[in-house]
């Protein structure tokens, strides 16, 4: 556990959980990426490449699906954020500390090394109708709703399951796991979160 993590009062049993977390729902993506590098197939990767809108080159191609429709829906996306680096997720904590204070930075804002943007799998985003917590009043959030696991994507942290996720609700917030397990989510449920898909909770 690292000093800000001490800090931040997060337990070391929960850390373990979200990184485990976060890599058992990033190794098949990492598995298809690998089988495109010569010598790759047995997964000997130390990091990963980033493909469009600064994600994994799968969530890139499918995030890319994904605007097209709902683009052809006649409504529009916009990415805030997507990939960060150890460093910047750092840089983040600390200037929401400043500005927020510890209670509302620990709801909202990942401990840096906990954080789903460090993996390029997750994606922040906007629309003309709405951005941050008047996003899920915008007729793009509601598309989301209805489609995105069509494309592999996920609504990580939803209203009021906090207690489950260690995050407040943040509308913006979409994750990428393959469109397999976003169908097999969404099917339990609107607000169903990964750790009560995998059975964390």
């Amino acid at each position: 556990m690292s000093p800000d993590e001490r800090r931040a009062g997060v337990s070391l049993a929960a850390i373990f959980a979200l990184r485990m977390l976060g890599l058992f729902l990033m190794l098949p993506v990492l598995a298809e990426y690998a089988k495109t590098i010569p010598g790759g197939g047995n997964l000997t990767l130390v990091g990963f490449a980033l493909g469009a809108y600064g994600l994994t080159p799968a969530a890139g191609k499918a995030f890319a699906g994904l605007k097209r429709a709902i683009e052809k829906a006649g409504l529009r996306l916009y990415v805030v954020s997507s990939y960060r680096s150890h460093a910047a997720q750092q840089a983040l904590y600390a200037s929401k500390l400043a500005s927020m204070g510890r209670a509302n930075t620990q709801k909202y804002v990942a401990v840096p090394g906990t954080s789903e943007h460090q993996t390029g799998l997750a994606v922040d985003l906007r629309s003309p109708g709405g951005r941050g917590t008047s996003f899920d009043n915008s007729r793009e959030w509601r598309w989301l709703r209805a489609h995105a696991q069509n494309y592999g994507f996920v609504l990580r942290y939803p209203d009021g399951l906090t207690k489950v996720t260690g995050i407040g609700f943040e509308p913006w917030h979409w994750r990428y796991v393959g469109v397999e397990q976003a169908k097999a989510i969404r099917a339990l449920g609107a607000n169903m979160t990964i750790e009560q898909y995998l059975r964390l909770a």
